[in-house]
């Protein structure tokens, strides 16, 4: 009978120790998953504040460097266009604009280059060394409207394939479908 009932309570003490073991291991397994939860939400908010402001940045830095791409055919064509209005700079003024818009197209995009997709780099890199190479031969040659109206002509095409690609490659970080067939209005739906 002694044995019964040190055995009834020894089972007793058995199940509540149990009970209390269960209760402590839920309790610890709540706590870790809000410990791990708030451990991951703050830090998937740093990552997420982090990639927020280096996307602005990219973004900030391709419209920066369009404007600069911009400004330079502009100045470009402004030098080689057929036609000239009253008031407008001299060749040579022009020629300095040219120089001046694609060094500061250069020098921004090498120091933002990293922003850039590598094919886009490479692509604007041999743009702007075959550009150089010709800009040089014009000294060599003698800068007729002629020879300038040739270099117009030979590089008018890469320039808008560039001007394309990161209007593709900006467009395309904000969301917005692209088409590499962006020439006139579109048709009627």
């Amino acid at each position: 009978m002694i044995d019964s009932l040190v055995f009834k309570h020894v089972l007793e003490v058995t199940s509540q120790i149990v009970g209390l073991i269960a209760i402590v291991v839920s309790l610890l397994t709540a706590f870790g998953v809000v410990w791990l939860k708030f451990h991951f939400d703050r830090r998937f908010e740093e990552f997420r504040i982090r990639f927020d402001k280096l996307h602005e940045k990219r973004l900030d830095t391709i419209a920066i460097t369009y404007r600069h791409l911009i400004r330079t055919e502009q100045a470009f064509f402004n030098l080689v266009k057929p036609f000239t209005f009253g008031g407008e700079p001299s060749k040579d003024k022009k020629i300095k604009l040219v120089n001046e818009a694609a060094r500061e197209f250069l020098v921004y995009f090498n120091e933002n280059k990293i922003y850039f997709d590598e094919p886009l780099c490479l692509k604007i890199d041999d743009f702007f060394e075959k550009i150089r190479d010709s800009w040089d031969n014009l000294q060599e040659i003698g800068d007729s409207v002629k020879n300038w109206s040739e270099l117009w002509k030979n590089s008018r095409d890469d320039l808008l394939s560039i001007r394309k690609d990161i209007e593709n490659e900006f467009r395309s970080l904000l969301g917005v479908k692209t088409s590499r067939k962006t020439r006139g209005p579109a048709p009627p739906s």
